[in-house]
């Protein structure tokens, strides 16, 4: 069902993706480090670095899609 409504979205030819974006918009929050009046409320970013291990097959197709 959803693969049918991005196809749908894709032959579109002004703003493919408007109807999508209208729909899940009232549920995305974005809030940027640029905006003077919430960057003391926001934390620092923080990152951490996770590594998993692949499959040989997995890795193969990962790398294939890669281009490497």
């Amino acid at each position: 069902m959803f693969r049918r409504f991005v196809k749908t979205l894709q032959q579109r030819e002004l703003q493919p993706f408007a109807p999508l974006r209208r729909l899940v918009a009232p549920y995305i929050l974005r809030r940027l480090k640029t905006d003077r009046s919430i960057i003391d409320d926001l934390p620092d970013k923080t990152e951490m670095a996770r590594y998993c291990h692949l499959t040989e097959p997995r890795s193969r197709s990962t790398r294939r899609w890669c281009g490497r």
